[in-house]
């Protein structure tokens, strides 16, 4: 009766393999723990979150007496342990948790195939032998079909609805007895054709004749084949000649299409089978969670800053006492001592006799290590010592702060400044110890503590600002957002200006008055920019110092309170709108150029300039003399110089408007695997869209015009490459919204499983973007 039953209903080799795969989920699910069957099923999820709070009890002592005496949950989680012939400990409770996943995964499957029009729905018991044997009957009834309509002509000869079972069975010896050879040679057949090239030889003559001329033309190309064929594992021909015998339009294209879907869609299946909570991505349940995990994030952010402050008060007041007057008299003598007028402590011994108050009052204290050392005594003071800029800290001024402390955190740049200590004076003595040896404390912090590399850039709003560094002094491992619309202003990041300048008395007048030109410039045409003035030499500094002086004074303009005029050994630290340069490096009056480098010709000078030219915000302007090709840098000892004059070229070529921003995203494999490639393709085709993978930060690119419109993220490279999940949801969405981009997100299994319905997405943010 099964089998007459699977003969009134489509099914296919597909639906048998898909069968056998369920039945052996479910066999494993019930041979393994069991499964939990005292609760109904609409009762499940909400016991979960009980047996989750009860085992999360369980892990401490204090948290489980709290939930025996006061939690909803007990009674009802002793009460299915019960059933369940199980104790309340942790290891039961852990059991009870594998018996609910357990039915759970019977419950999905035994859904999925109640779904199928040729099973009937199983109301039987839930156990292993029952289940198995159910499921073992459908398997034998749909092979048995599957097997009956594969030959042909088998409905006509058999007539299944009418016949008797010993009518059936002599029909089947009877011909058994007449096609017994045919095995035997369609065997060694398989041997050269395909199934379905088999089934066409034996039927069509005509089809036979053409195969038989190409096959005669066609001999030696498929020698090669066979070769090829030889060298690929059995799985990969078996999965290629199934996508070869289930389509009609066989091409090469074709196949290879076909077979790229179904790996991914099964794929897909049997990931999101294991793990079912990952097909909340396809829902709008999946976008409402981003968007609250983002708002999360933000009242976190606020209420943070607010406990912070609760806290400080709190603790200043924690412990005050008065007299019987109501008078406080905590404070009283700190009090006296900070305000009185004469006799004033020095602070290390205010620090010595009043720590405890200040500390209530003041709990976060900002000090150069030679400071801490004079002023706190030595003991652990603090919960928390940070170093900042610890790539300028010599290691023996470290050292003495950190022992102030229970924790430490040490922060710098190994690209940035070392230690200087040209005017200074530190003891040396002979050491065995190589530890001692480095200079920095950050060096010496990175063979002992844990390494952290901060990789998110955010000063700079165009990427030319930082391209530089990203790539000759980090490896390309910075991670860049920039403002959308300084980026599509059209006005080059760094402006090169070529002054006809002479070196004289270690200085050049030229450069120097028109860097003070532009300053006053600026500083009238964009009075919010802070504006900032790097030299290469100190001379040059006091030069521009006093000529700026004087100009403003001419005119009788005040200078902008934010100006700094710095060189590159003290600009470290600082960042500003627009940075000037003054390279001062000129011909003489007697046309000779003197490649006199100065610092950056010292060990490490080129981390001098990469400090330089990366305190910009909006623009670089570089004044100079030269040009980039006249520096003759070939001989040079250190890198210093040979870097100077290759950020010159990069500065040139971005002043010139012919910097193209590239992704710095290395591919792993062919561009023609990844999601990007196939959404640039499609919407260059079908929407005609200017899409493209140029800028760093994003998979895809929209613009028009010669302007950035908008960004397309997909779960490729760049997903993966996120820090944390917050990161890839929560702070890049944010970030690129505050820098003015508008932001898509398209995920691989939405795609795949839907793609009109992605497509029609895209299609929606498109003309959103290019509408506004």
């Amino acid at each position: 009766s099964l089998f007459v039953q699977l003969m009134q209903v489509k099914s296919t080799q597909e639906d048998l393999e898909w069968l056998e795969k369920h039945r052996d989920i479910m066999v494993e699910a019930l041979s393994d723990e069991g499964i939990e069957q005292s609760l109904e099923h609409g009762e499940l999820g909400n016991f979960q979150k009980s047996l989750q709070r009860a085992i999360v009890a369980r892990s401490n002592f204090f948290k489980f007496i709290g939930w025996s005496l006061f939690s909803k949950d007990k009674k009802i989680v002793n009460e299915i342990l019960a059933k369940n012939n199980l104790s309340t400990s942790k290891k039961d409770l852990i059991r009870l948790i594998k018996r609910i996943d357990n039915r759970l995964n019977i419950e999905h499957n035994l859904t999925l195939l109640n779904e199928k029009k040729w099973v009937d729905k199983y109301d039987g018991k839930l156990s292993k032998l029952p289940v198995q044997r159910w499921l073992q009957d459908l398997i034998q009834g749909l092979r048995a079909k599957l097997l009956f309509t594969s030959a042909r002509n088998f409905n006509e000869y058999f007539n299944v609805k009418k016949a008797t079972k010993e009518e059936l069975r002599g029909k089947i010896d009877d011909l058994f007895s007449n096609i017994n050879h045919i095995p035997e040679h369609w065997a060694r057949w398989l041997l050269y054709f395909t199934t379905a090239q088999l089934r066409k030889l034996t039927t069509d003559t005509a089809w036979f004749n053409r195969f038989r001329s190409t096959l005669e033309r066609d001999f030696e190309s498929l020698c090669e084949y066979d070769k090829l064929q030889a060298a690929m594992p059995i799985y990969e021909l078996q999965c290629a000649n199934r996508v070869i015998d289930e389509i009609e339009d066989s091409t090469g294209e074709t196949v290879v299409a076909v077979l790229d879907n179904s790996l991914r869609l099964q794929w897909i299946e049997h990931i999101e089978t294991k793990y079912p909570v990952l097909r909340s991505v396809s829902s709008l349940k999946f976008n409402q969670l981003e968007k609250e995990l983002q708002q999360n994030v933000k009242e976190k952010l606020k209420i943070s800053h607010q406990i912070l402050l609760l806290r400080t008060k709190e603790q200043t007041y924690a412990d005050v006492e008065y007299n019987r007057l109501k008078n406080m008299v905590t404070y009283r003598e700190l009090l006296h001592q900070v305000t009185k007028q004469r006799r004033v402590w020095p602070l290390r011994k205010l620090v010595s006799n009043f720590i405890e108050e200040l500390f209530h009052l003041l709990p976060c204290w900002l000090a150069s290590p030679e400071t801490v050392s004079a002023v706190f005594p030595m003991e652990e003071l603090f919960d928390l010592v940070i170093f900042d800029e610890a790539s300028q800290c010599f290691t023996e001024r470290g050292i003495p702060a950190m022992y102030r402390g229970r924790q430490l955190i040490v922060a710098g740049d190994n690209k940035q400044l070392r230690p200087n200590d040209l005017y200074q004076v530190r003891a040396e003595e002979e050491t065995e110890d190589i530890a001692l040896e480095v200079d920095s404390l950050l060096e010496l912090s990175s063979q002992y503590l844990m390494n952290v590399q901060l990789q998110g850039h955010y000063r700079s709003k165009k990427l030319e600002l930082i391209e530089f560094s990203n790539i000759n002094f980090y490896d390309g491992n910075l991670r860049m957002l920039p403002d959308k619309d300084m980026v599509n202003n059209g006005i080059p990041a760094i402006q090169y200006i070529k002054v006809n300048g002479i070196w004289e008395n270690q200085v050049n007048h030229v450069e120097a008055q028109h860097v003070v030109d532009l300053v006053i410039e600026l500083s009238q045409a964009s009075p919010d920019k802070d504006l900032g003035i790097v030299t290469f030499n100190a001379r040059q500094q006091d030069l521009i110092l006093d000529l700026l002086d004087d100009k403003f004074l001419e005119k009788g303009l005040t200078q902008p309170k934010s100006l700094i005029i710095k060189n590159i050994e003290n600009i470290q630290g600082d960042e500003k709108d627009i940075i000037i340069f003054s390279t001062a490096y000129a011909p003489d009056k007697n046309g000779k150029l003197i490649m006199q480098f100065g610092s950056l010709n010292m060990a490490n000078g080129e981390n001098r300039l990469n400090v330089a030219i990366t305190r910009a915000r909006e623009k670089i302007i570089i004044v100079s003399s030269i040009w980039p090709q006249e520096l003759k840098v070939a001989s040079a000892k250190n890198l210093g110089p040979k870097m100077l004059k290759s950020y010159l070229e990069f500065a040139k070529l971005v002043s010139d408007k012919k910097y193209i921003p590239k992704p710095l995203i290395k591919l792993d494999k062919s561009p023609d695997w990844y999601l990007k490639t196939k959404i640039e393709n499609w919407l260059k085709e079908e929407l005609n869209c200017q899409a493209q993978q140029v800028l760093p930060f994003a998979d895809i690119t929209v613009s028009a015009n010669n302007k950035y419109l908008g960004v397309l993220a997909t779960d490729d490279d760049i997903y993966f490459q996120s820090p944390s999940i917050k990161d890839a949801h929560v702070y890049t969405p944010l970030t690129l919204s505050e820098k003015h981009w508008k932001y898509k997100g398209v995920f691989s299994r939405n795609y795949w499983q839907n793609k009109e319905a992605t497509k029609e997405e895209l299609r929606i943010f498109i003309n959103q973007i290019q509408n506004n």
